[in-house]
């Protein structure tokens, strides 16, 4: 049953891809990185063993957090920068 989500996931993936419907502009190339993984991902595995893959999703999962923070720090910011510029 599980298969049944996943090739609805990829059709719509790959109908998106070929017909260029920006659903999320930018996102078009993860989409695709996507598919070809979900497509690949038993000669992958067979490389490359889970352990690996899963201290390089802890690495960059602290990286995505840090990065972030960095974001909401800037946003903070640029929001004392407007409000003092309004002030003047």
């Amino acid at each position: 049953m599980a298969w049944h989500g996943f090739l609805l996931a990829t059709a719509t993936v790959l109908l998106l891809a070929l017909f260029g419907f920006r659903l999320l502009g930018k996102f078009n190339i993860p989409f695709t990185a996507i598919l070809a993984s979900a497509l690949y991902v038993r000669p992958i595995l067979a490389v490359i063993k889970p352990r690996v893959l899963q201290m390089l999703a802890i690495v960059l999962g602290i990286i995505q957090f840090a990065l972030g923070i960095r974001l909401l720090f800037t946003a903070v910011e640029v929001h004392v920068l407007a409000i003092k510029e309004l002030l003047r």
